[in-house]
């Protein structure tokens, strides 16, 4: 994953995180909480104070202190002590409350707020005639809407929620919409409030909850190049993380 902050690019890599300044056309590498290493950074975002939350391979979370560089860490829960179901985070998202909402395969999502011991469990009821075969409780990206959440899954499409009690108000899947595939990586909310949706087979764009996929396939040679695995938005432009590196989109 990739994030833009204060004039920095944060990105997520199979080796800790790299941390890109453009105007010292410096790179900086942070991989280690009390040496150990993270292994995988899968997921990134920022809350209201300006720190840095990750999704790591061994360690679970690891909080970042992007001014001071300070780094603290909240791993599985033991016996003794209250904490995530794994230390593999999929996925987290930092909602507009500062709660920190994270993913781990298969377990479902933990709900962390910043007060010692306060996590829940949170499980999403499939809807009713929902196909079998793409039942997952894997999440990979939420994105606030107003009274709404969209929902992004590893293999059961987009969803969008009623925020209130989590009752799922549509899905969209290849089968009814113009999705472009049911494994979904990633979500983005632009200024204007287009909502793009990466894929592994592409990318879409929703508008007044309306679904809409944009052909950008002809970019690339190998349609399993296609595969969308982040999308970071400034200067007016959508920077799509690829198999191929970075896809520059001028919405």
């Amino acid at each position: 994953k990739i994030k833009w902050f204060e004039n920095k690019l944060y990105m997520g890599t199979t080796q800790g995180l790299l941390i890109f300044d453009p105007l010292k056309r410096k790179i900086q590498k942070i991989d280690k909480y009390r040496n150990q290493y993270f292994g995988l950074v899968q997921s990134l975002d920022f809350d209201s104070r300006g720190r840095l939350w990750m999704g790591t391979e061994f360690l679970g979370l690891v909080i970042l202190d992007t001014k001071t560089l300070k780094i603290d860490n909240i791993k599985r829960k033991t016996e003794f002590n209250p904490g995530l179901k794994d230390n593999l985070i999929t996925h987290l998202y930092v909602d507009d409350n500062d709660i920190v909402w994270a993913n781990s395969d298969p377990y479902g999502i933990d709900k962390i707020e910043v007060i010692p011991g306060n996590f829940g469990k949170l499980t999403i009821d499939f809807p009713e005639r929902f196909p079998s075969e793409l039942k997952n409780n894997s999440i990979r990206a939420i994105c606030e809407d107003g009274n709404n959440l969209w929902v992004a899954t590893l293999n059961s499409g987009l969803w969008l929620l009623d925020r209130s009690d989590f009752r799922v108000k549509k899905y969209f899947l290849t089968s009814n919409s113009a999705l472009p595939s049911n494994h979904l990586s990633h979500l983005l909310k632009t200024p204007e409030g287009s909502i793009y949706v990466a894929t592994s087979k592409g990318l879409a764009v929703i508008k007044n909850e309306t679904l809409i996929n944009i052909p950008i396939k002809k970019h690339f040679k190998n349609q399993e190049d296609a595969f969308i695995r982040s999308i970071e938005y400034f200067d007016n432009t959508l920077n799509l993380s690829t198999e191929t590196g970075i896809l520059k989109y001028f919405p």
